[in-house]
C-alpha cells in the first residue's frame, strides 16, 4: 500500500460553532463525523442538514469541515471534471470561514469521479495529488482516501455534499 497525502493546508482539526453570514451554518466535532464512509456521512447527517435547511430555507449552505479517513476501499472512475463554480464557492466560503490560507482555493479546480458502495462522487482532489492519482492509479483502482467534509448545500429538494480529498493510499 502506498500513501500519497498531502495534509499541509489543515491549520487543526476542524470543531466548534461557525457562523457565517448570510448563510444557515451548522458544525460537527470529531466525534460526531462517523469514520469510514461517504455514504455512512450523508445517511447519518442528511436530517440534520434538513433541519438546518428548513429552519432558514433562503439560506441553505451548512458548512463542516470535519476531516476523517475513508475505511473502506473507494473505486477509481478515471472520470475528471472542472470543479462547479457553487461547489468552488462552498470551498471559498469554508476557507474563509476556518481561516484557511487563501490560495488553497486553486489546488481544488478539478474533481474525479469515485464509486464507493454503488455511489458514484465527485470529489475535488488537492492538486499536488492529481499527478500521483494520474500516473499510478488506473480507473477500477480501489484506494482509500483522507478526506474533509466541507459541507453540503442545499439546490431545491437536491442536497450537494461536498467532500475535498487531500491524500490517498493506493489498495
Amino acid at each position: 500500500m502506498k500513501a500519497i497525502v498531502r495534509r499541509s493546508f489543515l491549520p487543526a482539526v476542524f470543531c466548534g460553532t461557525v457562523f457565517w453570514p448570510g448563510s444557515a451554518i451548522s458544525q460537527a466535532g470529531q466525534d460526531s463525523v462517523p469514520s469510514g464512509s461517504i455514504a455512512a456521512i450523508v445517511s447519518e447527517k442528511t436530517d440534520h442538514v434538513l433541519q438546518v435547511f428548513a429552519a432558514e430555507p433562503q439560506k441553505r449552505i451548512v458548512l463542516m469541515g470535519s476531516s476523517f479517513q475513508s475505511l473502506r476501499p473507494i473505486q477509481f472512475m478515471d472520470s475528471v471534471r472542472a470543479t462547479p463554480p457553487e461547489r468552488l464557492d462552498l470551498i471559498r466560503r469554508w476557507v474563509r470561514t476556518y481561516g484557511i490560507e487563501p490560495a488553497i482555493l486553486d489546488e481544488f479546480r478539478s474533481e474525479y469521479l469515485f464509486r464507493e458502495d454503488g455511489l458514484a462522487v465527485w470529489l475535488p482532489v488537492q492538486s499536488p495529488l492529481i499527478h500521483y492519482l494520474e500516473t499510478e492509479v488506473s480507473r477500477d483502482d480501489a484506494v482509500k482516501l483522507y478526506l474533509v467534509w466541507v459541507g453540503a448545500r442545499g439546490a431545491g429538494p437536491e442536497i450537494d455534499w461536498l467532500f475535498v480529498v487531500y491524500g490517498m493510499l493506493k489498495e
